[in-house]
């Protein structure tokens, strides 16, 4: 008796173990454990066999979701994306599920099946980190159909550098490049390509300073070594920066600044403070405000757009500020050159009223304010009423044609020439200078660019 009911124990645990292997005739039993689809013959070290002759096509796809950094001193773009890959491994058996399962289009896998199934050996170059927003598990998921299709994806942030050409700078446009390759299989095994469907866009956002697009290349030609030519495609950030925030806070204030110094010319040689105030304060807040806009730009060797508009109109105050030091030399020679000598001794005023004939009789003048003026401007003391009206410099009454000829000295002349040349020359160079910096700031020859936000 005891030795039957061991017997029965004994039977009852064989068959407990052999009925998941029962199959029910005309069944095949449905493979319980998801690593049953690997036959006991899988290697991953070998990439799945040749489909007719070509090599494994393996198919790429993005989701971009966000992109969160763009840093212009490091040279560096963050981009949190949905990455999937498909390849084809006909060597699983996944035929009993779906024969079960008729009704599902896929079987869905736990990733932890990627370590027993070969996969693409896929890396990124110029990568600086890739990192998953892990809670529990990380954000992934593995699908396989029924043509032995293996779709992986998961959900990744990637930071990658994106080296960049600051030379139209504020007007620029940026191309990041981010480069999918595989590092051990060479194009006669498998081949790398965008999807159909390629890339959508879910960015709810716009970036402050840019507006953005991606181009898809599928296939990357200069990835060829010694060993081989490995497969590679690219996805293409385009970055092109709005001009509109540095206008605001560069271009329009230096150029009104610049006007500011123009109006110098409206004010009399003789106003000395006046006039050096304006030139002097401009060129010192032009100056102030580069050294404020270099801080915030990116640090490069060679000249940026943005540099050029501000030597530029520094350079035109500059100007400015030239020429009135060279009127104020010449005012200062034609004094030096009409003071009377110190010498000299004044002639007594005569108490007979006929004067001398060998004095020379002081002829009033026609004009009171323009003798004044003229006296005025060159350092002569003469005597009489003082006029009622402002003195005038020798050019204004050149210029009103009530004065004194001055053509008729060379010093006066050169001032008057150089003030009238001045006025009308600086500020029709700096008009010259925009009709040309303009077109080559805003004329790009990358591929245009549309907003996609």
């Amino acid at each position: 008796m005891r030795l039957q009911r061991w017997l029965g124990l004994v039977v009852s645990a064989f068959l407990a173990l052999c009925a998941p292997l029962m199959t029910v005739e005309g069944q095949q039993r449905i493979p319980t454990n998801l690593y049953e689809i690997v036959p006991t013959d899988y290697t991953i070290h070998e990439p799945p066999p040749l489909l007719d002759g070509k090599p494994v096509p393996v198919e790429f796809s993005v989701s971009v979701k966000n992109i969160p950094n763009l840093d212009e001193l490091k040279q560096e773009l963050s981009m949190e994306l949905n990455l999937r890959i498909y390849w084809v491994d006909q060597r699983l058996q996944v035929g009993p599920y779906f024969e079960a399962f008729p009704n599902n289009t896929y079987m869905n896998a736990n990733p932890a099946l990627l370590n027993k199934i070969w996969i693409p050996d896929v890396y990124t170059d110029y990568t600086k980190s890739v990192s998953a927003p892990k809670i529990l598990a990380a954000p992934a998921s593995l699908r396989i159909y029924p043509n032995t299709t293996v779709r992986y994806s998961a959900r990744i942030t990637m930071q990658f550098a994106c080296p960049m050409d600051f030379r139209k700078y504020p007007a620029d446009t940026q191309s990041c490049d981010m480069s999918l390759e595989s590092y051990a299989f060479t194009r006669d095994k498998i081949y790398f390509s965008w999807r159909p469907e390629g890339a959508s866009i879910n960015i709810a956002h716009r970036l402050a300073h840019f507006d953005f697009d991606f181009h898809f290349n599928n296939d990357k030609e200069n990835v060829n070594f010694p060993s081989g030519s490995y497969p590679a495609i690219t996805l293409t950030v385009l970055l092109h920066r709005r001009i509109s925030y540095h206008m605001l806070q560069t271009y329009i204030p230096s150029l009104m600044f610049v006007i500011v110094s123009w109006l110098s010319f409206l004010v009399p040689p003789e106003s000395v403070p006046g006039r050096m105030a304006i030139c002097m304060t401009t060129l010192l807040t032009l100056t102030a405000m580069f050294a404020a806009v270099r801080q915030s730009t990116p640090s490069v060797s060679y000249v940026k757009g943005l540099d050029i508009w501000m030597v530029v109109c520094i350079f035109f105050v500059f100007l400015t500020l030239v020429e009135y030091t060279l009127v104020l030399r010449l005012t200062k020679n034609l004094k030096k050159n009409q003071s009377p000598p110190t010498s000299a001794k004044k002639p007594e005023p005569s108490t007979n009223s006929k004067a001398s004939p060998m004095e020379p009789q002081m002829q009033p003048a026609k004009n009171g304010e323009e003798a004044s003026a003229f006296h005025k401007f060159t350092g002569d003391v003469v005597s009489g009423p003082p006029s009622t009206e402002s003195p005038r410099t020798c050019l204004t009454a050149c210029i009103g044609g009530d004065g004194p000829d001055c053509w008729r000295n060379p010093t006066k002349r050169g001032i008057l020439i150089l003030e009238t040349i001045s006025c009308i020359c600086i500020p029709g160079a700096f008009i010259l200078f925009n009709f040309f910096y303009w077109p080559f700031l805003l004329t790009n020859s990358d591929v245009p660019v549309n907003s996609a936000a």
